[in-house]
């Protein structure tokens, strides 16, 4: 069977994931999960413009999430249905990074293994393919690590300038 996306990037320290990690990250060609997420805005009303902007989902607690992931030989749509809205990604492989596409939009995440779970840190970000300096840029961390049958996520989006964007955390289950 061909590497999974992931395990391309990680190569072997993708065997040193959780079990589950290794079933989400892994060859299975199609898959659906659900969970509960909170999602939190940061401060201010210029926090809420931009992630109205930005089409990020709304604020609030215990919020249904769906999640699809398609793969092909090299690249993965991630389709997450917060409530009623949509935030699609496309996601491939360059240079060693992991590259996730949302519009115009690219962010290139290193990818690292710790404690068994999986680790995204933002290196850099581009518009139209023009990287942008740090300080115009939103940063992405993210980190997602099993927990019995399912696996916990918890992304962050900040702003040099305005701090928290949004945060969602959750626990998310594969469909049976």
């Amino acid at each position: 069977m061909a590497q999974s996306l992931y395990q391309s990037i990680l190569q072997d320290d993708f065997s040193k994931m959780n079990p589950i990690l290794q079933q989400i990250y892994g060859p299975v060609s199609n898959l659906e999960a659900h969970g509960i997420m909170d999602i939190e805005y940061g401060k201010g009303l210029l926090v809420k413009l931009a992630n109205k902007l930005l089409r990020m989902p709304s604020a609030g607690k215990r919020v249904k999430v769906e999640l699809r992931i398609n793969r092909s030989s090299d690249r993965e749509i991630w389709a997450r249905k917060f409530n009623q809205h949509v935030l699609k990604t496309e996601q491939f492989h360059r240079n060693g990074y992991l590259i996730e596409k949302v519009g115009s939009i690219m962010i290139g995440f290193k990818l690292s293994v710790k404690d068994g779970g999986l680790e995204f840190r933002q290196d850099f970000a581009c518009i139209h393919n023009i990287r942008l300096p740090k300080v115009m840029s939103i940063n992405t961390t993210a980190y997602s690590k099993g927990e019995g049958d399912g696996w916990y996520v918890n992304v962050e989006l900040t702003s040099p300038v305005l701090g928290l964007l949004l945060r969602y955390y959750g626990l998310i289950k594969l469909e049976k």
